[in-house]
């Protein structure tokens, strides 16, 4: 049985749970891993200021939070993470459409 890997969330926001900043991109799903793949620059996550307009031309509505207690790789802008469901704001799971564990089984199926 192999896994492919599906976008899940066009345009959504990661947060480190301890840090303010956040880094725009998109979410996918491998198996039982979100990967997110942030904007960025000079091959680096281009972190973003909540509070500076410049930084946030749009308003945040889809959100992916990694909490400090959770473990994640991460290399050049891609995050790579367990797929939890309640690491999701609402908005995301809302857009998401569908129980995650559904969307685990059926990708690798």
């Amino acid at each position: 049985m192999s896994s492919y890997t599906k976008c899940i969330i066009t345009g959504c926001a990661l947060r480190l749970e301890h840090a303010k900043h956040y880094a725009w991109g998109d979410l996918f799903l491998q198996g039982g891993r979100f990967i997110f793949n942030a904007n960025t620059e000079d091959g680096e996550t281009r972190w973003l200021d909540p509070d500076n307009p410049i930084d946030s031309p749009m308003s945040i509505h889809r959100e992916v939070v990694i909490p400090a207690d959770v473990g994640y790789w991460s290399r050049r802008g891609v995050y790579v993470f367990q797929a939890h469901i309640a690491l999701l704001n609402n908005e995301a799971q809302r857009y998401i459409g569908a129980d995650l564990a559904s969307l685990i089984r059926e990708q690798s199926a």
